[in-house]
């Protein structure tokens, strides 16, 4: 993703609407000077004399930077703002510190030093300002300064207060000085490069050192395929687990013989993987998935893979899985021109005539089902010692009616021994209930504990390494090893990565020393503990506004993951039904409607207990873990499920208040849906006659703008 997309993704992800509103992206590097004369010029007149000597600085400093931002709008031509993003992102830390002096003039200091590292830019005369080469570089440089103010406004935000730290939900960003200086070493090597390659241009031309290269583009007809398809973004759940993974993790499976036979021989094609919730299955997954995909390179083997997700119902059916593998096969039988594609594409095409309807588990498994067997004949051909296709499905224990995809899959696989292998991860009581049902091709299938053995040095090594990176312990070496100790220690973990993971977010937000050591006096055991001790702390930040509460009742009774539209309409229907009404309305949301929380404020409310997906997956959040939602669904009394302790009443009714809010959402919904302004708008107001389909898109798009919570209601 370009620079400029990070940022304003970045920007809706931690900033309030409010914020961005005040957020000024059409600005130049005269106007930053300029703005900040006008604030200095305010502090004055209040007779606060700190910062003339940083406006001095600033303006000195800026004409260090007019060859930057002339390169920028002329040699790297950056769409649609050039360096204003910049420009914006420095002005807004200023303007968030104008009662403060001492993180005023940093800011000022940090965009002096920026300055000078960037430094006069020689131009070679402009000769060259529209090379490729050049545009190149500069970009680079262009994306490292921008994240690094990104980076600032971040950081700055969450230490100059507002919402956030009235309710002590800081953030404990990464000091802004190391991440200067990280910008440092990236601005003297883009120097370096667009020296070399702006003297590379008065000897060849640019287009010499670059290799052109071909980009498939999708026809009208293979996109409505897609869309008909309606896959879900299988990618991005790989990519979010690869990002949890660290350097050396999961290695340990390739020591476990039912993992050697199934990897490296023909003898074991089917293999079932299970572990306690937590225990990393997910990201196993995705190494195992990795992992296989190195290996059949060059042997034109492919690898189909689907992760069920229980709190996303377009994850957890077997129609979603067939709808990835669909989606895989071909894109793999297109990019690698296969002689089965033509046929593929044509019964597709014939199935989807009716566009009206998406696609069901029978059409598209009918469909799926003979292309797939023809590949793996065709592969297996090719490289005869070689599986050709590999089924990986991650958290079967969180799909409904797995019998379904599973015998499935199991009989087609059976009825192509040597060709076609199978492996899924899960709980053991999913393995428990689809051993019984095996299909009769299937003689056996091999099966693999996670225990706490296998993962304990995975999780040490990843404490080790979190603890590690936590900069205000850096002084206390002492502490930061027995953080590292107790959290790493098996007999505290029991083979969850999961558990571990929040630990340390814990001692993230600890705020010294003391609290530190309280907290490993009083470590919780397993995952009920620690959800509960999340829970004390979000009863704690909510000091009696009732936010997190709120959030939580939206997205432990959601049947699927919420977008922030939805959650923040939902909030305004609570926000109205309070008593009094006014007060909940002013304490959540500003004069213009909107949440005062950002998308990230929502996640630090809530302790992680919520994740949020980001833009690019549906700007939505949802439970942090299957596990999570279990423990809100489940009764906490004393002794039942297992818990080693009873948790404190106060926890408790927080939970018994989440979980008990099914019907007060209904209700809500049902009011919603009722609005005289919603049944009134266009979209709904056509005749029986006239039916539904002749409003236009536009209408539908007004409407569900309008009303984003009337399709999840």
């Amino acid at each position: 993703m370009d620079a400029f997309g990070r940022a304003e993704k970045a920007y809706t992800q931690y900033l309030t609407a409010e914020e961005r509103s005040r957020f000024r992206k059409h600005i130049n590097l005269s106007d930053l000077v300029s703005l900040t004369e006008t604030l200095v010029d305010n502090f004055q007149r209040n007779g606060d004399q700190k910062f003339s000597s940083g406006l001095r600085y600033l303006g000195e400093k800026a004409v260090l930077l007019a060859p930057f931002e002339h390169l920028l709008e002329g040699a790297a031509n950056m769409a649609p703002l050039g360096g204003s993003m910049i420009w914006g992102s420095v002005l807004f830390i200023l303007e968030m510190a104008k009662s403060n002096a001492k993180v005023f003039n940093e800011v000022l200091n940090f965009f002096g030093k920026f300055a000078d590292e960037v430094g006069y830019i020689e131009l070679q005369k402009q000769t060259f300002s529209a090379s490729p080469l050049v545009r190149s570089v500069v970009e680079d440089l262009y994306a490292a300064i921008l994240d690094f103010w990104v980076a600032a406004v971040k950081y700055y935000r969450s230490q100059l207060g507002g919402l956030r730290s009235r309710l002590k939900t800081f953030v404990m960003a990464t000091p802004i000085e190391k991440r200067f200086e990280t910008l440092k070493v990236e601005i003297a090597e883009q120097k370096i490069r667009l020296h070399d390659v702006t003297s590379a241009e008065q000897n060849a031309k640019s287009s010499a050192f670059y290799t052109s290269s071909d980009s498939f583009q999708q026809t009208i007809r293979q996109r409505e395929l897609k869309n008909w398809l309606n896959a879900a973004d299988y990618e991005h759940d790989l990519r979010t687990a690869n990002d949890l993974q660290y350097q050396g993790t999961c290695e340990w499976i390739q020591k476990k013989q039912p993992y050697i036979n199934f990897a490296a021989t023909t003898s074991s094609p089917f293999l079932y993987i299970y572990g306690i919730p937590g225990s990393g299955k997910t990201v196993l997954s995705s190494w195992i998935i990795n992992s296989l995909r190195s290996s059949v390179v060059g042997g034109g083997g492919i690898i189909l893979y689907h992760y069920f997700k229980d709190a996303d119902a377009n994850k957890r059916t077997p129609l979603s899985a067939i709808r990835s593998f669909m989606d895989q096969l071909v894109n793999h039988l297109r990019h690698s021109r296969s002689p089965l594609l033509p046929q593929l594409e044509s019964n597709l095409e014939n199935a989807s005539v009716d566009r009206s309807r998406h696609a069901g588990y029978a059409d598209l498994w009918d469909l799926f089902s003979p292309s797939a067997a023809a590949l793996a004949r065709l592969l297996s051909q090719q490289s005869p010692n070689s599986y050709a296709i590999t089924f990986v499905m991650d958290a079967m224990d969180e799909c409904q009616s797995p019998l379904t995809i599973i015998s499935d899959i199991l009989n087609l696989a059976g009825t192509h021994p040597g060709q076609i292998r199978v492996l899924v991860t899960g709980r053991k009581s999913a393995w428990d209930i689809m051993k019984q049902s095996l299909p009769s091709s299937i003689s056996s299938v091999d099966t693999l504990q996670i225990t706490t053995e296998d993962v304990h040095v995975d999780i040490q090594g990843f404490v080790q390494h979190t603890i590690g990176n936590i900069h205000r312990l850096r002084g206390h070496q002492a502490l930061r090893d027995r953080l590292s100790a107790e959290i790493g220690r098996s007999s505290n973990h029991q083979g969850m990565f999961l558990w571990a993971f929040f630990m340390c977010e814990e001692v993230k937000r600890q705020g010294d020393p003391v609290a530190l050591q309280k907290l490993l006096d009083h470590l919780p055991k397993g995952l009920d503990a620690m959800y509960g001790r999340i829970c004390q702390a979000v009863v704690e930040k909510d000091d009696g506004v009732g936010f997190g509460l709120s959030v939580l009742q939206w997205l432990v009774n959601s049947p699927r993951p919420m977008r922030f539209a939805e959650l923040q309409d939902g909030l305004k229907l609570m926000g109205t039904s309070a008593t009094p009404a006014s007060l909940t309305k002013e304490i959540w949301f500003d004069e213009t409607n909107d949440l005062l929380w950002s998308r990230q404020d929502i996640v630090d409310t809530c302790g992680n207990l919520v994740i949020y997906t980001g833009l690019d997956d549906g700007d939505s959040f949802r439970l942090v873990h299957l596990s999570a939602t279990q423990f809100f669904q489940s009764d906490l009394r004393q002794g039942h499920r297992g818990t080693s302790s009873v948790l404190p009443e106060t926890v408790r009714l927080f939970v018994e208040d989440v979980r008990n809010a099914e019907f007060k959402l209904a209700s809500l919904c049902l009011q919603y849906l009722l609005m005289e302004a919603l049944n009134s708008h266009k979209y709904l107001t056509f005749s029986a006659a006239d039916s539904l389909f002749h409003s236009t898109d536009l209408d539908k798009e007004d409407f569900l703008e309008r009303f984003p919570l009337f399709q999840f209601s």
